[in-house]
């Protein structure tokens, strides 16, 4: 028997769409500062709170308290799977061999625009001493992730440099215990942001944004959708202009997003719209043997030109499905 189909229309709502990028993102997070992918600058003084080495053109914001995560057994599940990929295994062996174990991170956040200029920014013990990276350069294995061409070095003003084929990133450590890695474009901005200097996304478009969500709670996140996106992004014109989203994962999963319409009409379109999505995964959940409350805790509606989604599992749903999702678990014969 072939795994039932899911139809969700072409092109899938920018609710969706939106979502699943933040969920995306949140996923490939751990892999980013893995691989060393960014850039920041050094400075003495006590170091900034992150949200201020993001510079102001941040249209996506993406934060993460490493130490809520990793309690949550879908952490564990994740985790299982990620080191299952040779050269993940080989990434966080050598983080944990120079004292840098992604386990022990204190808190990530990650910043981008809608060209793809990024930073990411983590918190945690001896973060951003220069040797540490050095040291997790030399332990990767070279036949997994380290091609001949993979490179990182140390400036003059302890800016780590790393290099793949043409690829570059500039990374400044802010202390000893806070780095962030930025491509070169914005390295000059993180860089002065780092010195104090220069304003952050705290005073850009994501600040009304970062006003409505709580951030203590484990995730948060906050987009502006662009009014002219670039041709890469490939976002659908239904009239969604922004998204926040907070989990909790004190008891459970809790998670509630909101995307931001420009009319109720959209807002009510885009309920609509997921509405046929969940039930058309319906099928599919039941043929991968999911357990069945996940999508019964899924909870979808509208207050003008507010989209909400709310999700609820109880800590017994988040077991029954981080089980199920265990790396080696059988497939239902097809």
């Amino acid at each position: 028997m072939l795994p039932p189909t899911l139809v969700v229309g072409d092109p899938l709502p920018t609710a969706l769409m939106l979502i699943r990028a933040f969920l995306d993102g949140l996923s490939t997070c751990f892999l980013t500062a893995a691989f060393a992918w960014g850039s920041l600058a050094g400075c003495a003084r006590s170091p900034p709170q992150p949200e201020h080495l993001v510079p102001r053109a941040a249209e996506l914001l993406i934060a993460v308290d490493v130490a809520a995560l990793t309690g949550s057994p879908l952490f564990s599940t994740g985790w299982a799977h990620l080191e299952h990929e040779p050269a993940a295994r080989s990434a966080t062996d050598a983080l944990r061999a120079c004292g840098l174990s992604p386990a022990k991170w204190q808190h990530l956040l990650i910043g981008a625009d809608a060209n793809f200029h990024s930073v990411l920014v983590i918190g945690a013990r001896h973060i951003g001493k220069p040797d540490r990276w050095r040291c997790v350069v030399e332990r990767l294995a070279p036949r997994d992730i380290r091609p001949h061409d993979m490179t990182l070095r140390v400036r003059e003003d302890d800016a780590l440099i790393w290099a793949l084929g043409e690829h570059r990133a500039i990374g400044h450590s802010v202390g000893p215990h806070l780095i962030a890695w930025s491509d070169p474009e914005w390295a000059p901005q993180v860089q002065r942001l780092a010195q104090g200097k220069g304003p952050s996304v705290v005073a850009g478009v994501l600040a009304p944004l970062m006003a409505r969500v709580d951030r203590s709670h484990a995730i948060w996140a906050v987009a502006r959708v662009p009014a002219d996106p670039p041709p890469r992004l490939d976002l659908p014109s239904d009239g969604a202009t922004a998204l926040t989203v907070e989990m909790d994962l004190r008891h459970g999963v809790r998670m509630e997003a909101t995307v931001q319409f420009g009319t109720e009409a959209q807002s009510a379109r885009a309920t609509d719209e997921l509405r046929i999505a969940l039930d058309a995964a319906r099928p599919l959940a039941a043929w991968l043997r999911m357990p069945t409350g996940v999508l019964d805790a899924v909870q979808l509606h509208h207050t003008r030109e507010l989209f909400h989604l709310d999700l609820r599992l109880r800590p017994q749903d988040v077991s029954a499905l981080a089980n199920r999702l265990k790396p080696g678990m059988d497939l239902p014969p097809h």
